[in-house]
């Protein structure tokens, strides 16, 4: 085999290689790209846990529930709709002293391009607990599927 020969050989192990691993890294760049999500969003929660039953639930948009009598349910909703022309996955994650008493109507689900979705964000102090103000905030971490 002449010297020339060889050459021509390396230069094609190399050129294979080099081209597997562009593809890999290409690959992988890809798929961590397709499981990052494409928007988080974040609500704060506020409540105020009372005997006052004359007060009730404020009538904001947001997830401030105001004074919330103890003993009651009080819900919130927030409508998702999906306007990024792919199926999405959206999933909640509640955080700080109010998580514990925080409930959701779901806790994944996916939505379809132009899908809307409500999600009921219900909160309630059970029983024992000490009444006062509780924070804390819902992350909705929105996915491509």
């Amino acid at each position: 085999m002449s010297h020339r020969h060889r050459d021509k050989i390396k230069i094609i192990v190399i050129s294979v290689i080099l081209l597997l691993l562009v593809s890999i890294y290409a690959y992988r760049a890809y798929t961590y790209r397709l499981h990052q999500p494409i928007k988080i969003m974040k609500y704060p929660i506020k409540v105020d846990f009372s005997t006052n039953p004359k007060l009730g639930v404020t009538g904001t948009p947001d997830l401030n529930f105001g004074r919330v009598p103890n003993k009651l349910v009080a819900t919130r909703f927030i409508t998702m709709n999906n306007t990024y022309g792919i199926p999405v996955n959206i999933s909640p994650e509640i955080d700080g002293n109010v998580s514990p008493f925080i409930s959701l109507n779901s806790n994944s689900w996916s939505l379809q391009p132009g899908q809307a979705e409500n999600l009921n964000v219900s909160v309630e102090l059970p029983e024992g607990e000490p009444l006062g103000n509780y924070t804390g905030t819902l992350t909705l971490y929105v996915k491509r599927i």
